[in-house]
C-alpha cells in the first residue's frame, strides 16, 4: 500500500494518510492510531519539558551557589564541598554560617587608581599614557 502525500508538502505524509496506512496493517482504526500518535507525542514533549526544566533548575542553583559563594568569600573548592543547599536560602545560610565560623577569606576589594594604572602602562610600554 502506498501512503498519499498533501499536495503542499510532498515529502512528508499526513498524520490522517500514516493512521490510515497504519490502520490497513493492524486492526486499529484510523481514529485509533491518530489518537494513539497524539498521545504519543503529547508524552514525549511532556517528558522532554520536564527535562528541560530539571536542567535549568540545576543551572539556577549553581548559579546562585557560585554567586552566594563569592559574596561570602568562599573559595571555589569550599564552596563545592560545604555549600550544600537545594535552594538559594539554604546556601547563604551555610555561607553566613561559615563565615562566622571561620572568617571571610575574601581580601578586601582593591580596585586601581589612576596613578597605578598609569605606573603599570608604563612599566609596560616603558611611558604613561599619552592621553
Amino acid at each position: 500500500m502506498t501512503i498519499e502525500t498533501n499536495s503542499s508538502d510532498a515529502d512528508r505524509p499526513t498524520p490522517t494518510l500514516v493512521a490510515k496506512a497504519v490502520a490497513a496493517r493492524t486492526d486499529h482504526t484510523p481514529e485509533d492510531t491518530v489518537d494513539l500518535l497524539e498521545s504519543t507525542a503529547a508524552s514525549d514533549a511532556e517528558a522532554r519539558i520536564a527535562e528541560l526544566q530539571s536542567l535549568l533548575d540545576a543551572e539556577r542553583l549553581e548559579t546562585a551557589r557560585i554567586r552566594i559563594a563569592n559574596d561570602f568569600g568562599i573559595t571555589p573548592e569550599d564552596r563545592d564541598i560545604l555549600l550544600t543547599g537545594k535552594d538559594e536560602e539554604m546556601l547563604v545560610m551555610q555561607a553566613r554560617r561559615m563565615s562566622e565560623l571561620f572568617g571571610s577569606a575574601k581580601p578586601a576589594a582593591r580596585r586601581p587608581t589612576r596613578e597605578r594604572q598609569h605606573r603599570a602602562i608604563g612599566s609596560i610600554f616603558g611611558s604613561g599614557p599619552s592621553w
